[in-house]
């Protein structure tokens, strides 16, 4: 399902941007868009655990700051062990939601509480909404832009897009 060279140069462009990692423990965050069924979540999760530790030994010893973002109000935060994602008992607490979110909300959480991770995976279905373009640019300056990248799942056709951070999203 995930396309690991699509995702592999996303990730080794995030981690050589200038200022970013630079060697000993890396610290990344994972969004779960809560949109996401469980069972796709958790297999989406557990192909992305396994790709990104055959990626790098960087990745085998991670602070993983995990959040499920289930509503413009309510994040689920935590650190993870990246093994749970693999067995997904990380996903036992996981409740699926269908509601709308804004892009621009999510960044703002990021910047405020994960601006030191190196690393920031969304995984998403891509049905965001941002409604204040300027307070999205704010939030994304002036480094939070270069660590994202969107794993974007279609719910209906089961494709899945992987991609760093765009203007144009």
């Amino acid at each position: 399902m995930l396309q690991r060279i699509t995702l592999r140069n996303a990730v080794e462009q995030v981690l050589h941007v200038k200022g970013n990692y630079r060697g000993g423990i890396l610290e990344m965050a994972i969004v779960f868009d809560c949109n996401i069924p469980k069972l796709t979540v958790t297999e989406t999760a557990k192909e992305l655990a396994v790709a990104l530790k055959q990626q790098s030994e960087v990745f085998r010893n991670v602070r993983l700051n995990t959040i499920q973002w289930r509503s413009d109000s309510e994040f689920i935060k935590e650190i993870t062990p990246m093994a749970y994602l693999q067995t997904g008992k990380y996903f036992e607490k996981y409740e699926y939601t269908q509601k709308e979110k804004t892009l621009e909300v999510l960044t703002e959480q990021l910047k405020k509480f994960y601006a030191r991770s190196k690393l920031i995976i969304v995984l998403t279905d891509d049905k965001f909404k941002v409604h204040e373009q300027n307070v999205l640019d704010e939030s994304l300056k002036p480094f939070l832009g270069k660590k994202l990248i969107f794993i974007k799942i279609n719910m209906e056709n089961g494709e899945v897009q992987i991609e760093r951070y765009r203007q144009n999203i």
